[in-house]
């Protein structure tokens, strides 16, 4: 990736921020750009102050849901996977 793909994703990055998270947009950004570039940030506060739920939401702006049609082979190799959530669709 490139640096002005990078300095587009940081320029749009303010709407994937969720509104129950309150973070200043320098610090969302700050997060994303460590996401996008793999690098490691380290987060401090005292307890109840949102940590857990800064490193949650921002995984979750780059998370896409994804559905997709298998065989029955195929699901049956996926059905003790864990993280992997599987519905079955009924046939139109």
């Amino acid at each position: 990736m490139n640096d002005s793909e990078v300095d587009q994703i940081l320029r749009d990055c303010t709407s994937l921020k969720p509104k129950e998270l309150i973070i200043t947009d320098l610090k969302w950004k700050y997060l994303v750009r460590a996401i996008i570039r793999s690098k490691n940030v380290m987060i401090i506060g005292p307890s109840g102050c949102a940590k857990t739920m800064a490193a949650r939401c921002v995984a979750q702006a780059f998370v896409e849901e994804k559905e997709e049609t298998m065989t029955e082979e195929q699901l049956n190799l996926l059905k003790n996977t864990p993280n992997i959530k599987i519905e079955r669709a009924e046939k139109v």
